[in-house]
């Protein structure tokens, strides 16, 4: 794929545009949401294997988030994660609000299909007087 778009060139510079095509593949769609691998990043970092620039710059974030995720990594390194969790469930409607909305539906559908209220365009009116 990569090694096609470069025209009359050598053996080793074909192995470095392919490496370097892999590795930002690689750096762009796998580091971001991989636990096992941030955990490797931090535990380098703590080890003073890695400069912290060097992780900023693969992880993509900031100096505050670095801090933010070796804090949590120190407090409890084996469970950490990079995983979002809900708190609460989204997109919930209370039930009695359900129920009230699908009491409304079948009102509508029934003036609807009721071949005795001529409805051309929506009969407000008709839906003021069933309710009041």
């Amino acid at each position: 794929m990569y090694l096609s778009s470069i025209p009359d060139s050598s053996n080793s510079s074909r192995c470095v545009v392919f490496v370097l095509s892999i590795l930002i593949f690689y750096i762009g769609n796998i580091w971001k949401c991989q636990d096992e691998q941030v955990k490797s990043l931090l535990k380098s970092y703590l080890d003073k294997k890695i400069n912290i620039n060097y992780i900023l710059q693969i992880l993509k974030i900031r100096r505050r988030r670095f801090f933010e995720l070796l804090s949590k990594y120190r407090k409890d390194p084996d469970n950490f994660s990079i995983q979002y969790r809900r708190r609460t469930i989204n997109r919930k409607i209370d039930p009695e609000i359900e129920k009230n909305i699908i009491q409304e539906l079948k009102t509508e559908k029934y003036l609807i299909e009721n071949k005795d209220i001529p409805i051309r365009y929506y009969n407000y009116s008709n839906i003021k007087d069933l309710l009041g």
